[in-house]
């Protein structure tokens, strides 16, 4: 058994010794139908054949794990690992088969079973709410709560909180609403709150503007509850009245993860992210970090998909919708398929498929108070990633169809290229980019074409973070190494955000 408390920077021998002596039984494979079959990656001629295959796939109701211009990845029966068996059931002749892993293998894998992540969290959550301030600091600041994947209210939550209270300045543990179950759904509000304003004094760094000219536009900056004004520094530029303070609030930045439950890795690095961004503020020369954590105010959302989170802990390790009972003996809708822009129910949903999309967008509670926040123009919401796995791909709207583009298109593209060449330099790992349709397939109402077509939040962007022969079942040793590379990303996108929403003179650069 674990002991009552445990030393900082320990929970990894704590568990090794737990384990000798004990160890929590995990769901057989047998209950699972998933886990008899062995994971594919199918590759096909072109893009249109992959279409086709992955949408009478979707409507036949199989469990798709990825899917590419040209692949889809999914588990399939032994029977079926054969070109000419493939060709009866999906009308098409895919150019390769190739087996990747056996998920049975997988969920074998010590690891990746839930009981170690459940033990070394709750040993991690010992640390980090011990009344000693140099063992709960060490754990939380440290890599300890990245070594593991976290059940919800009794790990993920708890560290939100910790953190928050941790950082009083920079950090606030917010709801955004409820799950249909009734959870809360928990999110990590960071800025920093003691500038409200930035530089709404002026920037008096001396930088020339584009034509070369110093600015020399006088700022004004009006007293709250007073008439007067007080001019700052400079010239007054002729014909230039009034104040100028910078901009009036804060740019809000949305990173969501884990609307499909059973994508574990989107919320440990949700997590990372939002911990390095507070460590940042403990150092002194982060000059990108602290103009980030100035400008923007983050908000970032581990897991969407709260209920189906704890239901993948708890049951069945492989789920991916909500867990609304939506009839017929069927749980849930796949929150990913739920948005507002483009929706459609499909030609024959079948409530009990994996990817069932719901008869109508924004039925699951999950998704109405994320979307709440997003629409309610106080939070100025101007940048939205959402992160999925797996695929290793960095993509901007739209997903319902190739036929339009968006009016951003080339302010997207170099967007991603940038955040993709960011995350590239880390682990050296390439992630494709593009529109969705271009480079993961057609799909209506997801996440990215509601932020963009409705919510005006030109700023929209979706990872397929790493799996490999994985897929879903990552290792915790891969949380570290995702985290790096997609924080990098993260940071590249803010600072392509800011530089186009502020301008030349906020420049969020170190130079």
């Amino acid at each position: 058994m674990l002991r009552p408390f445990v030393l900082a920077l320990s929970a990894t021998s704590v568990l090794a010794q737990s384990q000798q002596t004990q160890q929590l039984p995990f769901n057989s494979p047998q209950t699972n139908p998933t886990a008899s079959k062995t994971l594919v990656q199918l590759e096909f001629a072109s893009t249109d054949h992959a279409q086709l295959v992955f949408d009478k796939l979707q409507e036949e109701g199989h469990d798709i794990w990825a899917r590419k211009s040209t692949q889809i990845t999914l588990p399939l029966e032994e029977s079926f690992l054969t070109s000419s068996a493939l060709s009866l059931e999906l009308a098409q002749q895919p150019t390769s088969i190739k087996p990747l892993s056996s998920i049975e293998d997988l969920l074998a894998e010590p690891t990746v079973a839930t009981d170690y992540s459940r033990q070394y969290s709750h040993s991690l959550l010992q640390n980090i709410t011990h009344p000693d301030s140099s063992i709960r600091r060490a754990a939380l600041l440290g890599d300890e709560i990245h070594q593991s994947f976290h059940p919800y209210d009794e790990g993920l939550v708890p560290i939100l909180q910790a953190l928050a209270d941790e950082f009083p300045t920079y950090a606030q543990l917010v709801s955004v609403g409820n799950s249909s179950e009734g959870r809360p759904v928990w999110g990590l509000k960071i800025t920093n709150s003691s500038h409200p304003h930035p530089h709404k004094k002026g920037d008096d760094s001396g930088e020339e503007d584009e034509d070369g000219d110093e600015d020399e536009e006088e700022e004004v900056i009006l007293k709250k509850g007073k008439g007067k004004a007080k001019k700052g520094k400079g010239k007054k530029k002729k014909g230039k009245k009034g104040k100028k303070e910078g901009y009036k609030k804060k740019l809000g930045f949305v990173v969501s993860g884990t609307q499909h439950s059973r994508e574990w890795i989107a919320g440990s690095t949700t997590l990372f992210a939002a911990q390095r961004l507070l460590l940042s503020t403990l150092e002194e020369e982060t000059p990108l970090e602290s103009r980030l954590i100035n400008v923007f105010e983050f908000l970032f959302v581990p897991v969407v998909n709260v209920d189906g989170y704890v239901y993948t802990w708890e049951n069945d390790r492989l789920w991916r919708k909500n867990r609304q009972d939506v009839g017929e003996g069927c749980f849930g809708v796949d929150l990913n398929r739920q948005w507002g822009y483009k929706f459609s129910p499909g030609n024959r949903p079948n409530p009990c498929s994996d990817a069932y999309p719901g008869t109508k967008p924004f039925e699951a509670p999950e998704l109405q108070g994320l979307v709440s926040y997003m629409q309610n123009k106080t939070n100025n919401v101007v940048g939205f990633v959402d992160l999925h796995s797996f695929g290793q791909m960095l993509m901007f709207p739209w997903s319902y169809s190739c036929k339009q583009t968006t009016s951003d298109d080339e302010d997207l593209f170099e967007a991603a290229v940038g955040a993709a060449k960011a995350l590239r330099s880390v682990h050296g790992r390439s992630f494709e980019v593009g529109s969705v349709c271009q480079v993961s397939l057609t799909s209506p109402g997801e996440s990215l074409d509601w932020t963009y077509g409705v919510a005006k939040i030109t700023w929209s962007f979706a990872f397929e973070l790493r799996g490999g022969v994985y897929g879903f079942l990552l290792p915790p040793s891969q949380i570290l190494p995702s985290g790096e590379e997609t924080l990098e990303a993260l940071y590249s996108l803010a600072d392509f955000v800011g530089k186009k929403e502020i301008g030349k003179k906020f420049r969020l650069t170190s130079s």
